[in-house]
């Protein structure tokens, strides 16, 4: 009967390996010093590392070096007992021509339950990765190429108006102004879009930062924008105000990406606020070190099912043909990608025909006080 037990033990671990062995997905097997365990045929037909290459190796050694940090530090941790749902690891190959692999890591368990191990297993995302950078330049090409036309047509049209003649075309000229600029805005949003969602890496300027400064402008800018037919984006009944706290800190951030935030929930909030308010208010916690910055409305508010998809690029909550809100759908992704590299967050509260809070959430080290 012993024997029998063990043979089945045997036959039900050679068909675990054999699942292993011939999974579609990369599966990955590391020990506890860090060599390699387990490569599977697909990990083998993607980089082109043999098997018998790979077994007893570093996985260290098998992995780009700009990937190497971030994948010890993971490894590290899974030999604590935590797991990674997914992570970036860009693998060498035997072409040398590095792949991405998404992979998840979970810890191993030995017969007595300690952690012998590590187990990844994920997916090839180099075809997807180097598709999003093509999109990203073309995205980059086409607004660069459009930028030029249309500064031009602005400078001409100011040109004209600024003489203060021909009154006939007074009108006309002025409408003309007011689409290019919003055509142009539209071009420098999308340009936001390649280098800040799409281009993951890029890196932040970092400037000392008095975000009560920060919000006053954003403020000033907000009343002076208009819509597509040229009327104010505020209304006359919206109260448009601000509430900062005494002694903000000056913190370290990139001024430029935090006043754009800023705008971007400001003009958000107008566009949806017919009567009522828009508030933005600001507050430090000098214990945590985080800095609030909210925006609220009493506007139309978004269904509990949209909260989450508001943030995604070129989405809106209505997505109709004949939805009534204008806007690419840009904005709320640019702002959360500016607050994710500022290294905090960006989120949402709100109900459905009582308004909406959008609140950033900023670590900071204060470089003084006021």
């Amino acid at each position: 009967e012993l024997q029998a037990q063990k043979s089945e033990a045997i036959r039900v671990a050679a068909e675990l390996q054999n699942i292993v062995d011939t999974a579609s997905a990369p599966i990955i097997g590391i020990d506890r010093a860090g060599r390699v365990t387990d490569w599977n045929r697909r990990v083998v037909e993607v980089t082109g590392v043999q098997k018998e290459v790979a077994i007893s190796s570093k996985f260290l050694r098998l992995v780009e070096q700009g990937s190497r940090e971030e994948t010890h530090r993971i490894l590290e941790e899974a030999f604590k007992g935590n797991s990674f749902p997914t992570f970036e690891v860009l693998m060498s190959t035997a072409s040398h021509e590095p792949r991405i692999f998404l992979l998840s890591a979970a810890p191993r368990l030995g017969p007595d339950n300690a952690i012998v191990g590590v187990i990844c297993i994920g997916q090839d995302i180099t075809s997807l990765r180097e598709l999003e950078l093509k999109k990203s330049q073309f995205a980059a090409t086409v607004t660069h190429e459009l930028r030029s036309p249309l500064h031009g047509i602005i400078g001409l049209s100011e040109n004209i108006l600024s003489k203060g003649e021909l009154s006939k075309v007074h009108r006309p000229v002025k409408l003309m102004l007011d689409c290019a600029r919003r055509l142009l805005d539209l071009v420098a949003n999308i340009m936001d879009f390649s280098t800040l969602v799409q281009c993951k890496r890029t890196r932040l300027a970092r400037d000392p930062v008095d975000i009560a400064k920060v919000v006053e402008e954003a403020l000033l800018l907000s009343v002076r924008t208009v819509d597509k037919a040229g009327q104010p984006l505020r209304r006359s009944e919206v109260d448009l105000s601000s509430d900062i706290s005494e002694g903000l800190p000056i913190i370290e951030a990139d001024a430029h990406r935090c006043m754009q935030m800023l705008y971007n929930l400001v003009t958000n909030a107008l566009k949806f606020t017919s009567k009522g308010y828009v508030r933005v208010s600001a507050s430090a916690d000098n214990k945590q070190e985080i800095l609030t910055i909210s925006v609220e409305d009493s506007g139309i508010g978004i269904a509990p099912e949209n909260q989450e998809l508001i943030f995604k690029s070129f989405s809106q909550e209505d997505q109709s043909e004949r939805r009534r809100y204008e806007g690419l759908g840009l904005g709320l992704s640019i702002s959360r990608e500016i607050a994710v590299k500022h290294g905090g967050s960006l989120t949402v509260q709100s109900k459905l025909g009582e308004g909406t809070t959008f609140r950033i959430c900023l670590p900071y080290k204060p470089l003084c006080a006021e």
